[in-house]
């Protein structure tokens, strides 16, 4: 996988190929994805990272984040939450760099958990600017002052 400068802008986008195991019952099974790009923005902690793809499965969207690796003892961590969606699912028509405009946006409460503004179902409200969820500030506060 390489990520591809796009006319010098901070998100990089590239396509991504490879296989991953997965078991469905029937114990582990090689699957790749028939499509599968993505886009990176960079930032002083860690990337959000973004995918729009196809499988064999259907559909999905995924955003997470990717640590550097500093403090963790040199490995990198990669969250991702992968949403598959149905054929009349507006997020359809999203592309990896619009997946992760959603996180990218200045209002965006999802910085720190950026999987939050993909929800698994989406809102009648939908593609505006999702809610703050219920007591995601107090948690945060709470794991500062924990350390």
């Amino acid at each position: 996988m390489s990520l591809v400068d796009e006319e010098d802008r901070e998100v990089k986008t590239a396509h991504f190929t490879g296989s991953y195991k997965l078991d469905n019952g029937e114990g582990l099974a090689d699957y790749e994805d028939v499509e599968h790009s993505i886009a990176v923005c960079f930032g002083p902690e860690w990337a959000s990272v973004a995918a729009r793809g196809t499988t064999e499965f259907g559909d999905f969207v995924s955003l997470g984040k990717l640590h550097d690796g500093a403090s963790q003892g040199g490995y990198q961590t990669l969250t991702l939450a992968r949403r598959y969606i149905a054929d009349g699912d507006p997020r359809t028509a999203m592309n990896a760099t619009s997946v992760l405009a959603r996180v990218e946006a200045e209002d965006s409460f999802a910085g720190e958990h950026p999987w939050l503004a993909l929800p698994w179902k989406v809102p009648s409200s939908w593609p505006a600017p999702l809610p703050v969820p219920e007591g995601l500030y107090e948690t945060t506060a709470h794991a500062d002052t924990a350390q």
